[in-house]
């Protein structure tokens, strides 16, 4: 029996993170399938999650949820090495394909927390926000990391 999640399951592990972290939360309806809706609509599909590996898919919509759309594909096409653009292409599948999806995910994962310090470089002021930030970003690898625990070696800490 093959373990690997489907397309409905990968968005279902995906929107669970979302809802307990509440990324993404201000503006969003009460209703809890409303809400759901919300994430599928407005961060998992403009985002291209459903062209991606299942892990990666989940890293990537927590990214579009807690900072929207543009800077995660952004973040995506930064850990692929294309061209910056903020828009979904096929290249980004198609790239995203050529890798383990562990690495991926962990690189992507560093490259939040690289983001987030250039970010507080910049805007200083954001300082105070540090240390939830960085305790998302392990929140999300440790669930990761326990919903595709054949990821766990390439993960890293």
């Amino acid at each position: 029996m093959d373990a690997t999640p489907t397309l409905s399951n990968t968005f279902e592990i995906a929107v669970n993170f979302a809802l307990s972290e509440k990324s993404g939360d201000a503006g969003l309806p009460a209703d809890p399938v409303a809400r759901v809706e919300v994430y599928r609509t407005r961060y998992w599909e403009p985002s291209g999650c459903p062209y991606l590996p299942a892990a990666l898919a989940c890293c990537h919509m927590d990214w579009a949820a807690s900072h929207g759309v543009t800077e995660a594909i952004k973040g995506l096409q930064n850990a692929l090495r294309l061209e910056q653009t903020g828009v979904w292409s096929d290249w980004v599948e198609i790239e995203a394909a050529k890798h383990p999806e562990g690495v991926l995910v962990r690189l992507c994962l560093d490259r939040r927390v690289l983001w987030y310090n250039n970010l507080i470089r910049a805007t200083p002021h954001l300082m105070v926000f540090h240390d939830d930030w960085m305790g998302h970003v392990r929140r999300l690898r440790q669930y990761i990391r326990w919903q595709f625990p054949f990821l766990s070696a390439e993960l890293g800490r």
